[in-house]
């Protein structure tokens, strides 16, 4: 992968502060955030900046490969700072992302390939269900912590 800073600056376009800043947050963190969060985030840096220049600078992040957009079941998306090929798990109940580390990951692009004969596979692997703490509240009627 290219370096952060030519990246950040696609052909035929500047490196703006927020786009930078942007980056820097969804880098920061692990909880895979959506649009609007991320712009609450900024905000705190450029209180003028607009929730639209959030979406149009996540957009061209994820096309440059710098970051992954999370489709979430009808939830909308949610961004992943380390675009490193890993599989997700969500949440049905909550939509809580997690990254998971499979190695089956490794050849899967192999397989599709030789089946396919398509190539320059990319692919997502995301897996639903209920995180402990909203198994626990299904079936418990109460969170974990307390019980």
């Amino acid at each position: 992968m290219r370096e952060p800073e030519e990246a950040l600056r696609p052909p035929g376009r500047r490196l703006t502060r927020q786009r930078r800043i942007i980056y820097e947050i969804v880098r920061s963190r692990r909880d895979h955030p959506n649009a609007a969060e991320i712009h609450r985030e900024a905000v705190k840096q450029i209180p003028t900046i607009s929730l639209g220049t959030v979406y149009r600078n996540l957009k061209l992040l994820a096309e440059q490969g710098l970051i992954r957009e999370i489709t979430h079941l009808g939830e909308g998306s949610r961004f992943d700072g380390y675009p490193e090929l890993h599989a997700h798990v969500i949440c049905r109940a909550c939509g809580k992302v997690e990254d998971l580390e499979l190695d089956v990951e490794s050849t899967l692009d192999q397989l599709v390939a030789e089946k396919t004969g398509y190539r320059n596979l990319v692919h997502s692997l995301t897996f639903y269900g209920l995180c402990p703490e909203c198994f626990q509240l299904r079936q418990w009627g109460t969170k974990a912590e307390e019980v």
